[in-house]
């Protein structure tokens, strides 16, 4: 049973419901048990309510899960943001959809408790429909990203394979290795790249790494996975893969004929590429790339979330009292580069532009960090998502997800390093703005009610807030 409480009107005048989950609700990110939540949904007056709902198994018990859980406790806004702004998400729906259908098979695989390539994942086809939301982002094409051509390459790939490069003879699966090496990176000539997060964002697309044979070591391990599934799933061969990771930057990810561990032991000491561990590579480089408050020329001091914690900080965000022009306003002190970063993330959030990510791109930042929470990538996600909806205007649901990182922070041992010690303080800044923005808009709400009279009757009250900011 979902019961709404209450209609909370964010700075930009979306209205936010909170909504409580009782027991025997199982959906996205949500236990068994009683919980409340920030909902994935919203409802502009007079126009359709849109929202994107994704079924995944998440671990049993009350609380925030701070595992491997799948986890997205107070929601997911992006869709929904860009819904708002008259912008057509129908294929960036559908590429997120397809998306959390291969993470369902990935969580509920015979491999999940193991470090061993999931042959019942598509892992091809999630990585596809990460290139075709971002795609669908920006480019807002009437034509989604084709997706399955791009899985028809591949197939062409492994029948060119295995027509005219697999060994006539194969004594043994490392002789058909390396010929597979041979006819990757020697006939097809695939390089690899870095895995920097200055890099070129192109390199992190399955589709065009395919067409320029060139990109990250995560989508060349998947490339090359791939086609020995297929090759297995043919009958051309016999046996299947585990990718070990590059020894170096210079080197490329290797393939080993997969054995069956001989304990439990040997099993947790393999160094191996899982389907997980892939995908978090792949989507942590991204946001990188697009986030849009980015440390100067590469400097090692400071930390990309402090940088979007001190903007923040320093005034430069949506207040309840001035939802928009306070972006363009700043103190005296604060650096232009800073104010220059959140006009630009505020900008490409409403308009997408596929040009130069000097200034980052806040929709595929946000597209990047959704994703790395549904995956339960690591508990830092929660913050750095909570930093970015609290940039986009989103108070109530910033607070829920920095709060839930509080709370699985605190579950484990704490950091006594420089870094964390300067996040964690500007992290109790952000919490104590975000409370007195949100005590302030209560405020001014309860004063205009009492002013119209509205204080006393909650059907009214509640009318009221709906359309508090659209008249």
């Amino acid at each position: 049973m979902v019961a709404v409480q209450a209609a909370n009107i964010n700075a930009y005048g979306w209205q936010i419901p909170t909504c409580s989950f009782k027991h025997g609700q199982r959906g996205l990110g949500f236990s068994s048990a009683e919980s409340t939540c920030y909902a994935p949904t919203y409802r502009l007056k007079g126009r359709k309510q849109s929202s994107i709902h994704a079924q995944l198994p998440t671990s049993h018990g009350s609380g925030h899960h701070c595992d491997d859980a799948v986890l997205a406790p107070h929601g997911l806004f992006l869709h929904d943001l860009m819904d708002q702004a008259g912008i057509d998400t129908g294929h960036a729906k559908a590429a997120r959809e397809s998306f959390v259908k291969q993470l369902t098979q990935l969580t509920s695989s015979e491999y999940g408790k193991h470090n061993r390539v999931s042959y019942t994942l598509d892992l091809a086809r999630a990585a596809l429909e990460v290139s075709s939301e971002d795609d669908a982002l920006v480019s807002h094409s009437p034509v989604a990203l084709p997706v399955d051509s791009y899985l028809d390459r591949l197939n062409s790939m492994a029948m060119e394979f295995a027509s005219h490069h697999l060994p006539s003879h194969p004594s043994s699966p490392d002789s058909v290795l390396s010929s597979l090496d041979n006819y990757m990176y020697g006939y097809k000539s695939f390089q690899r790249t870095s895995s920097s997060a200055n890099g070129d964002a192109r390199d992190c697309y399955f589709n065009m790494v395919l067409t320029r044979r060139l990109g990250n070591p995560a989508i060349l391990a998947i490339i090359y996975s791939e086609l020995v599934k297929i090759l297995k799933s043919w009958g051309v061969i016999d046996f299947v893969v585990d990718m070990i990771p590059p020894e170096d930057k210079f080197s490329l990810p290797r393939p080993v004929p997969r054995k069956p561990p001989q304990s439990t032991l040997e099993e947790a000491s393999l160094q191996l590429l899982t389907p997980k561990g892939l995908l978090v590579e792949i989507l942590t480089i991204l946001k990188n790339i697009y986030w849009p408050w980015k440390l100067i020329n590469g400097s090692a001091e400071g930390s990309n979330f402090l940088k979007a914690a001190d903007a923040a900080n320093h005034g430069i965000h949506m207040s309840s009292s001035a939802p928009v022009e306070s972006l363009f306003a700043a103190p005296s002190n604060i650096m232009g580069s800073q104010v220059a970063s959140a006009r630009a993330a505020k900008h490409r959030l409403q308009r997408g532009i596929w040009t130069s990510t000097s200034f980052g791109d806040m929709r595929r930042a946000l597209a990047a960090t959704e994703r790395l929470v549904l995956l339960g990538a690591d508990r830092k996600e929660l913050r750095d998502y909570g930093m970015l909806l609290y940039h986009c205007g989103l108070f109530e649901p910033s607070l829920g997800y920095l709060n839930a990182y509080n709370e699985c922070k605190e579950e484990s041992a704490a950091s006594s390093d420089l870094m964390s010690s300067k996040e964690a303080a500007a992290l109790e800044n952000v919490l104590l703005r975000l409370r007195l923005i949100i005590a302030e808009r209560r405020l001014l709400e309860r004063k205009v009610a009492t002013e119209d009279g509205l204080v006393g009757n909650p059907s009214k009250t509640f009318e009221f807030r709906t359309t508090l900011t659209f008249g």
